[in-house]
Protein backbone atom coordinates (compact mmCIF):
# COMPACT_ATOMS: atom_id res chain seq x y z
CA UNK A 1 0.00 0.00 0.00
CA UNK A 2 1.05 3.51 -1.12
CA UNK A 3 1.59 5.95 2.10
CA UNK A 4 -1.57 8.11 2.88
CA UNK A 5 -1.82 11.10 0.49
CA UNK A 6 0.02 9.74 -2.04
CA UNK A 7 -1.42 9.25 -5.47
CA UNK A 8 -0.09 6.72 -7.94
CA UNK A 9 1.27 8.12 -11.31
CA UNK A 10 2.18 5.06 -13.17
CA UNK A 11 3.89 1.63 -12.95
CA UNK A 12 7.39 0.94 -14.22
CA UNK A 13 7.99 -2.96 -15.23
CA UNK A 14 11.30 -4.15 -15.41
CA UNK A 15 12.26 -7.60 -17.43
CA UNK A 16 14.31 -8.77 -19.04
CA UNK A 17 14.70 -8.81 -23.01
CA UNK A 18 14.18 -12.36 -25.55
CA UNK A 19 16.39 -12.26 -28.43
CA UNK A 20 13.53 -12.71 -30.95
CA UNK A 21 14.69 -15.90 -32.81
CA UNK A 22 14.91 -17.57 -29.18
CA UNK A 23 11.81 -19.51 -29.34
CA UNK A 24 12.19 -20.48 -33.28
CA UNK A 25 15.91 -21.95 -32.02
CA UNK A 26 15.06 -23.94 -29.19
CA UNK A 27 12.05 -25.36 -31.19
CA UNK A 28 14.84 -26.27 -33.87
CA UNK A 29 16.90 -27.87 -31.33
CA UNK A 30 13.81 -29.92 -30.10
CA UNK A 31 13.42 -30.99 -33.88
CA UNK A 32 17.35 -32.36 -33.76
CA UNK A 33 16.55 -34.63 -30.32
CA UNK A 34 19.22 -32.02 -28.49
CA UNK A 35 18.84 -31.84 -25.19
CA UNK A 36 18.47 -28.55 -23.40
CA UNK A 37 19.93 -27.96 -20.21
CA UNK A 38 19.94 -24.14 -18.38
CA UNK A 39 23.22 -23.60 -16.40
CA UNK A 40 23.36 -19.90 -14.86
CA UNK A 41 23.88 -18.27 -11.59
CA UNK A 42 21.11 -16.20 -11.40
CA UNK A 43 18.29 -17.30 -9.17
CA UNK A 44 16.46 -20.46 -10.64
CA UNK A 45 12.58 -19.30 -10.47
CA UNK A 46 13.89 -16.69 -12.53
CA UNK A 47 15.55 -18.50 -15.16
CA UNK A 48 12.66 -20.79 -15.27
CA UNK A 49 10.32 -17.95 -15.82
CA UNK A 50 12.68 -16.98 -18.56
CA UNK A 51 12.50 -20.41 -19.90
CA UNK A 52 8.82 -20.82 -20.19
CA UNK A 53 8.41 -17.71 -22.46
CA UNK A 54 11.19 -19.73 -25.01
CA UNK A 55 8.59 -22.64 -25.21
CA UNK A 56 10.43 -24.97 -22.56
CA UNK A 57 8.73 -27.14 -20.73
CA UNK A 58 6.80 -24.91 -17.73
CA UNK A 59 7.13 -28.34 -15.87
CA UNK A 60 10.85 -28.61 -16.00
CA UNK A 61 12.52 -29.17 -12.86
CA UNK A 62 15.05 -26.92 -11.11
CA UNK A 63 17.29 -26.73 -8.75
CA UNK A 64 19.80 -24.58 -7.29
CA UNK A 65 23.43 -24.75 -6.70
CA UNK A 66 22.88 -24.26 -3.07
CA UNK A 67 21.51 -27.75 -2.54
CA UNK A 68 24.59 -29.35 -4.93
CA UNK A 69 26.92 -28.86 -2.72
CA UNK A 70 28.03 -31.68 -0.38
CA UNK A 71 26.84 -34.18 -3.08
CA UNK A 72 29.24 -36.87 -4.20
CA UNK A 73 29.34 -37.39 -8.31
CA UNK A 74 27.24 -40.24 -8.14
CA UNK A 75 24.38 -38.10 -6.79
CA UNK A 76 25.23 -35.34 -8.92
CA UNK A 77 25.42 -37.29 -12.18
CA UNK A 78 21.86 -38.46 -11.20
CA UNK A 79 20.65 -35.33 -10.21
CA UNK A 80 21.70 -33.39 -13.22
CA UNK A 81 20.41 -36.16 -15.70
CA UNK A 82 16.68 -35.29 -14.09
CA UNK A 83 16.93 -31.34 -13.79
CA UNK A 84 16.62 -29.18 -16.34
CA UNK A 85 17.53 -25.62 -14.90
CA UNK A 86 20.51 -25.06 -12.72
CA UNK A 87 20.56 -21.75 -11.22
CA UNK A 88 23.14 -19.90 -8.43
CA UNK A 89 25.68 -22.48 -9.80
CA UNK A 90 29.11 -21.43 -9.78
CA UNK A 91 31.98 -21.27 -12.51
CA UNK A 92 33.20 -24.97 -10.90
CA UNK A 93 29.93 -26.60 -10.26
CA UNK A 94 29.50 -25.35 -14.03
CA UNK A 95 32.62 -27.30 -15.16
CA UNK A 96 31.29 -30.55 -12.73
CA UNK A 97 27.95 -30.16 -14.52
CA UNK A 98 29.44 -30.62 -17.78
CA UNK A 99 32.01 -33.31 -17.56
CA UNK A 100 28.82 -35.20 -15.51
CA UNK A 101 27.22 -34.95 -18.95
CA UNK A 102 30.23 -36.01 -21.23
CA UNK A 103 30.84 -39.06 -18.60
CA UNK A 104 27.11 -40.05 -19.10
CA UNK A 105 28.17 -40.51 -22.94
CA UNK A 106 26.38 -37.09 -23.77
CA UNK A 107 28.24 -35.01 -26.52
CA UNK A 108 28.31 -31.67 -25.10
CA UNK A 109 28.14 -28.30 -26.67
CA UNK A 110 28.36 -25.37 -23.82
CA UNK A 111 27.26 -21.67 -24.85
CA UNK A 112 28.93 -18.56 -22.76
CA UNK A 113 29.93 -15.53 -22.71
CA UNK A 114 31.47 -14.26 -19.37
CA UNK A 115 34.58 -15.20 -17.72
CA UNK A 116 32.79 -17.48 -15.60
CA UNK A 117 32.00 -20.24 -17.93
CA UNK A 118 35.92 -20.46 -19.17
CA UNK A 119 36.28 -23.78 -17.36
CA UNK A 120 32.79 -25.02 -18.35
CA UNK A 121 33.80 -24.05 -22.24
CA UNK A 122 37.01 -25.91 -22.22
CA UNK A 123 35.36 -29.02 -20.18
CA UNK A 124 32.75 -29.33 -22.91
CA UNK A 125 33.35 -30.88 -26.70
CA UNK A 126 32.36 -28.01 -28.14
CA UNK A 127 32.46 -24.66 -27.07
CA UNK A 128 30.49 -21.58 -27.73
CA UNK A 129 30.91 -17.75 -27.10
CA UNK A 130 29.01 -14.58 -27.75
CA UNK A 131 31.11 -11.75 -30.15
CA UNK A 132 30.12 -9.93 -26.93
CA UNK A 133 31.81 -11.84 -24.46
CA UNK A 134 34.52 -11.68 -22.67
CA UNK A 135 38.10 -11.70 -24.50
CA UNK A 136 38.83 -15.15 -22.37
CA UNK A 137 35.73 -16.79 -23.06
CA UNK A 138 36.19 -16.63 -27.02
CA UNK A 139 40.09 -17.30 -26.79
CA UNK A 140 38.59 -20.89 -25.27
CA UNK A 141 35.83 -21.31 -27.90
CA UNK A 142 35.42 -23.39 -30.48
CA UNK A 143 32.71 -21.50 -32.57
CA UNK A 144 32.05 -17.52 -31.56
CA UNK A 145 28.54 -16.22 -32.65
CA UNK A 146 28.78 -13.25 -34.66
CA UNK A 147 26.00 -10.48 -33.84
CA UNK A 148 25.26 -12.82 -30.89
CA UNK A 149 23.00 -14.81 -32.56
CA UNK A 150 22.16 -18.48 -31.96
CA UNK A 151 19.97 -18.50 -35.06
CA UNK A 152 22.91 -20.45 -36.96
CA UNK A 153 23.35 -22.98 -34.28
CA UNK A 154 20.75 -25.29 -35.63
CA UNK A 155 21.67 -25.29 -39.00
CA UNK A 156 25.50 -25.74 -37.71
CA UNK A 157 24.15 -28.79 -35.75
CA UNK A 158 22.30 -29.93 -38.64
CA UNK A 159 25.36 -30.18 -40.90
CA UNK A 160 27.36 -31.86 -38.03
CA UNK A 161 24.74 -34.17 -37.69
CA UNK A 162 24.47 -34.70 -41.53
CA UNK A 163 28.06 -35.00 -41.97
CA UNK A 164 28.69 -37.67 -38.71
CA UNK A 165 25.93 -39.82 -39.99
CA UNK A 166 27.41 -40.32 -43.58
CA UNK A 167 30.41 -40.88 -42.13
CA UNK A 168 29.50 -43.34 -39.61
CA UNK A 169 27.67 -45.27 -42.76
CA UNK A 170 31.15 -44.72 -45.07
CA UNK A 171 33.39 -46.43 -42.09
CA UNK A 172 30.68 -48.93 -41.56
CA UNK A 173 31.16 -50.36 -45.74
CA UNK A 174 34.87 -49.61 -45.39
CA UNK A 175 35.71 -51.37 -41.88
CA UNK A 176 33.45 -54.35 -43.03
CA UNK A 177 35.36 -54.84 -46.53
CA UNK A 178 38.23 -54.27 -44.93
CA UNK A 179 37.98 -56.92 -41.85
CA UNK A 180 36.38 -59.85 -44.38
CA UNK A 181 39.46 -59.75 -46.80
CA UNK A 182 41.64 -59.52 -44.19
CA UNK A 183 40.17 -62.89 -42.44
CA UNK A 184 39.60 -64.35 -46.31
CA UNK A 185 43.46 -64.35 -46.53
CA UNK A 186 44.50 -65.11 -43.36
CA UNK A 187 42.14 -68.31 -43.79
CA UNK A 188 43.36 -69.43 -46.56
CA UNK A 189 47.21 -69.28 -45.90
CA UNK A 190 46.32 -71.29 -42.98
CA UNK A 191 44.52 -73.60 -44.92
CA UNK A 192 47.23 -73.97 -47.15
CA UNK A 193 45.31 -73.39 -50.73
CA UNK A 194 45.67 -70.62 -53.32
CA UNK A 195 45.71 -66.71 -52.43
CA UNK A 196 41.88 -66.36 -53.19
CA UNK A 197 41.52 -63.20 -54.53
CA UNK A 198 43.72 -61.02 -57.68
CA UNK A 199 43.98 -57.30 -57.69
CA UNK A 200 41.60 -57.42 -60.18
CA UNK A 201 39.18 -59.28 -57.97
CA UNK A 202 40.04 -56.96 -54.91
CA UNK A 203 39.21 -53.68 -57.83
CA UNK A 204 36.00 -54.86 -58.94
CA UNK A 205 34.58 -55.28 -55.31
CA UNK A 206 36.09 -52.60 -53.86
CA UNK A 207 34.61 -50.64 -57.25
CA UNK A 208 30.82 -52.32 -56.62
CA UNK A 209 30.54 -52.53 -52.98
CA UNK A 210 32.35 -49.57 -51.53
CA UNK A 211 33.91 -47.03 -54.29
CA UNK A 212 30.19 -45.86 -55.79
CA UNK A 213 28.22 -46.53 -53.06
CA UNK A 214 30.00 -44.94 -50.30
CA UNK A 215 30.62 -41.51 -52.60
CA UNK A 216 26.71 -42.05 -53.04
CA UNK A 217 25.57 -42.70 -49.30
CA UNK A 218 27.55 -39.84 -48.06
CA UNK A 219 25.84 -37.25 -50.83
CA UNK A 220 22.65 -38.62 -49.69
CA UNK A 221 23.70 -38.78 -45.57
CA UNK A 222 20.84 -36.83 -43.76
CA UNK A 223 20.96 -35.74 -39.77
CA UNK A 224 20.00 -37.75 -36.91
CA UNK A 225 21.17 -38.26 -33.55
CA UNK A 226 24.25 -39.56 -33.36
CA UNK A 227 24.75 -42.67 -31.41
CA UNK A 228 26.47 -42.29 -27.51
CA UNK A 229 29.26 -44.35 -28.31
CA UNK A 230 30.32 -44.79 -31.98
CA UNK A 231 32.69 -47.37 -31.19
CA UNK A 232 30.35 -49.74 -29.99
CA UNK A 233 27.52 -48.79 -32.95
CA UNK A 234 30.80 -49.62 -35.53
CA UNK A 235 31.75 -52.78 -33.56
CA UNK A 236 27.88 -53.70 -33.12
CA UNK A 237 27.42 -53.20 -37.74
CA UNK A 238 30.93 -54.32 -38.54
CA UNK A 239 32.22 -57.38 -36.71
CA UNK A 240 29.22 -59.65 -37.44
CA UNK A 241 29.22 -58.87 -41.00
CA UNK A 242 32.78 -59.45 -41.40
CA UNK A 243 32.74 -62.37 -39.96
CA UNK A 244 30.03 -63.98 -40.86
CA UNK A 245 31.10 -62.74 -44.34
CA UNK A 246 34.59 -64.49 -44.32
CA UNK A 247 33.01 -67.44 -42.97
CA UNK A 248 30.72 -67.83 -46.36
CA UNK A 249 33.14 -66.32 -48.92
CA UNK A 250 35.73 -69.16 -47.83
CA UNK A 251 33.58 -71.80 -47.59
CA UNK A 252 32.30 -70.72 -51.48
CA UNK A 253 36.17 -70.97 -52.35
CA UNK A 254 36.58 -74.54 -50.93
CA UNK A 255 33.99 -75.80 -52.02
CA UNK A 256 34.64 -74.33 -55.59
CA UNK A 257 37.93 -75.07 -55.41
CA UNK A 258 37.51 -79.11 -55.18
CA UNK A 259 34.63 -79.89 -56.62
CA UNK A 260 36.60 -78.22 -60.28
CA UNK A 261 40.41 -78.04 -59.23
CA UNK A 262 40.36 -74.88 -61.12
CA UNK A 263 41.65 -72.06 -59.22
CA UNK A 264 40.12 -69.52 -61.58
CA UNK A 265 36.84 -70.46 -61.32
CA UNK A 266 37.02 -70.71 -57.48
CA UNK A 267 37.91 -67.45 -57.09
CA UNK A 268 35.32 -66.64 -59.71
CA UNK A 269 32.82 -67.99 -57.35
CA UNK A 270 34.62 -66.30 -54.39
CA UNK A 271 34.19 -62.98 -56.10
CA UNK A 272 30.68 -63.45 -57.41
CA UNK A 273 29.95 -64.32 -53.31
CA UNK A 274 31.41 -61.40 -51.66
CA UNK A 275 30.25 -58.70 -54.28
CA UNK A 276 26.60 -60.16 -53.77
CA UNK A 277 27.47 -59.83 -49.95
CA UNK A 278 28.71 -56.54 -50.46
CA UNK A 279 25.65 -55.30 -52.06
CA UNK A 280 23.19 -56.39 -49.42
CA UNK A 281 25.24 -54.77 -47.04
CA UNK A 282 24.25 -50.93 -48.42
CA UNK A 283 20.76 -51.65 -47.64
CA UNK A 284 21.65 -52.59 -44.16
CA UNK A 285 23.69 -49.09 -43.46
CA UNK A 286 20.85 -47.34 -44.58
CA UNK A 287 18.03 -49.57 -43.75
CA UNK A 288 14.72 -48.65 -46.55
CA UNK A 289 12.14 -50.61 -44.18
CA UNK A 290 12.00 -52.03 -41.07
CA UNK A 291 13.02 -55.77 -42.48
CA UNK A 292 16.31 -54.43 -43.50
CA UNK A 293 16.77 -53.19 -39.76
CA UNK A 294 19.43 -55.01 -37.27
CA UNK A 295 22.64 -53.39 -38.32
CA UNK A 296 21.71 -49.66 -38.17
CA UNK A 297 18.23 -47.54 -37.29
CA UNK A 298 15.38 -47.35 -39.69
CA UNK A 299 16.19 -44.39 -42.32
CA UNK A 300 13.92 -44.78 -44.79
CA UNK A 301 15.77 -43.61 -47.67
CA UNK A 302 15.12 -46.25 -50.45
CA UNK A 303 18.35 -44.35 -52.97
CA UNK A 304 21.29 -46.78 -51.14
CA UNK A 305 18.85 -49.61 -52.00
CA UNK A 306 18.22 -48.32 -55.76
CA UNK A 307 21.79 -47.74 -55.86
CA UNK A 308 22.44 -51.61 -54.52
CA UNK A 309 20.73 -53.16 -57.14
CA UNK A 310 22.23 -50.74 -60.05
CA UNK A 311 25.36 -52.18 -59.21
CA UNK A 312 24.04 -55.40 -59.34
CA UNK A 313 23.08 -55.13 -62.86
CA UNK A 314 26.47 -53.47 -63.42
CA UNK A 315 27.86 -56.64 -62.18
CA UNK A 316 25.93 -58.66 -64.36
CA UNK A 317 26.61 -56.99 -67.67
CA UNK A 318 30.68 -57.41 -66.36
CA UNK A 319 29.91 -61.01 -66.29
CA UNK A 320 28.02 -61.29 -69.33
CA UNK A 321 30.32 -59.45 -71.69
CA UNK A 322 33.47 -61.67 -72.49
CA UNK A 323 35.83 -58.26 -72.92
CA UNK A 324 34.59 -57.06 -69.40
CA UNK A 325 34.80 -60.48 -68.22
CA UNK A 326 37.85 -61.04 -69.13
CA UNK A 327 39.62 -57.79 -68.00
CA UNK A 328 38.86 -58.75 -64.47
CA UNK A 329 39.93 -61.93 -64.62
CA UNK A 330 36.69 -63.56 -64.60
CA UNK A 331 35.47 -66.84 -65.84
CA UNK A 332 31.81 -67.81 -66.70
CA UNK A 333 30.00 -70.14 -64.35
CA UNK A 334 26.86 -72.25 -65.25
CA UNK A 335 23.80 -70.64 -64.57
CA UNK A 336 22.93 -72.79 -61.58
CA UNK A 337 26.52 -71.80 -59.76
CA UNK A 338 25.37 -68.93 -60.10
CA UNK A 339 21.54 -69.59 -58.66
CA UNK A 340 23.30 -71.53 -55.39
CA UNK A 341 25.62 -68.87 -54.79
CA UNK A 342 22.93 -66.50 -54.25
CA UNK A 343 21.19 -68.73 -52.13
CA UNK A 344 23.98 -68.67 -50.03
CA UNK A 345 24.00 -65.42 -49.75
CA UNK A 346 20.34 -65.23 -48.80
CA UNK A 347 20.47 -67.40 -46.44
CA UNK A 348 23.81 -65.78 -44.86
CA UNK A 349 21.99 -62.32 -45.03
CA UNK A 350 18.93 -63.67 -42.76
CA UNK A 351 21.48 -65.13 -40.28
CA UNK A 352 23.21 -61.87 -40.09
CA UNK A 353 20.16 -60.12 -39.49
CA UNK A 354 18.99 -62.57 -36.54
CA UNK A 355 22.56 -62.21 -35.05
CA UNK A 356 22.56 -58.30 -35.35
CA UNK A 357 18.66 -58.15 -33.72
CA UNK A 358 19.97 -60.59 -30.59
Amino acid sequence: LLPQGLVPLGLVSLRDELRPEARETIEHFAELGIELKIISGDNPHTVAALSRQVGLAGDAQLVSGLDLDGLDDDQLGELAGEVTIFGRITPQQKEVLVRLFREQGYYVAMIGDGVNDVLSLKQAQVGVAMQSGSQATRGVADIVLLGDSFAALPRAFREGQRIVKGMEDVVRLLLTRTFYVLLLIVATQLVGVPFPVTPKHNSILALLTVCIPILAIAAWARPGTPPRSVVRSMSHFVFPAAFTVSVVALAVYLSYLGMSGDVDVARTALTTATVLCGLVLIPCVEPPTEWWVGGDVLSGDPRPTLLALGMLVLFGVILAVPPLRGFFELVPLRGLDYLLIGGVVLAWALILRVIWRT
